[in-house]
């Protein structure tokens, strides 16, 4: 007959809200020296590359708002294209697929983004002031030194689904480490 290991389990009483931080202590010790190295690189970071694949399919913020357009073009670019997809470059950047992906993780965080120049203009919106002549889906012409405003069109972030899928899987990575006796 197999043998079966009964599960560690700890019931902890507390009188006072107080007594919660020798348990928030224990479980920081517990956590200690886990390795998450591959959870981010093999789940997590896929997990916020497809998110970032649907903002761009969709055209849509992580909040699911769709992305207002911007009706004007550097002369070099198509006159017809998605909104956020001149070159390709932010998209291809945020989906792991191009240059100017970031994507570490130490001991104590991870990062996930990109480094194209114009990503934090179209995440926040601004103001600028061009620094070269635009042509507006109308024919309409903006010359070099003109005042425009650039909409907000959020693309970087996570919806509530994919943030539930990343606490999920990080804490099966939990799980699993200090079931191996790693924690």
């Amino acid at each position: 007959m197999p043998s079966h290991k009964a599960p560690d389990t700890r019931t902890i009483i507390l009188d006072d809200p107080a007594q919660l931080a020798g348990v928030y202590a224990g479980i920081t010790i517990s956590l200690h020296g886990l390795d998450f190295t591959n959870t981010w690189t093999d789940y997590i970071f896929p997990t916020i590359a497809q998110a970032e694949r649907g903002y761009f399919a969709n055209e849509t913020g992580p909040d699911g708002q769709p992305w207002p357009q911007w009706y004007f073009r550097a002369s070099w670019a198509p006159t017809e294209h998605p909104t956020l997809h001149v070159s390709g470059a932010l998209e291809e950047s945020l989906t792991g697929r191009g240059s100017g992906h970031i994507e570490t993780v130490a001991p104590n965080e991870a990062t996930y983004g990109t480094n194209v120049p114009y990503s934090a203009i179209h995440q926040e919106g601004a103001t600028i002031t061009l620094g070269i002549d635009l042509i507006g889906r109308g024919g309409e012409h903006r010359p070099a030194g003109t005042v425009m405003t650039i909409p907000a069109r959020p693309h970087v972030g996570l919806t509530e689904q994919a943030l539930d899928e990343i606490c999920g899987q990080i804490g099966d990575a939990v799980i699993a480490q200090i079931s191996a006796g790693r924690g």
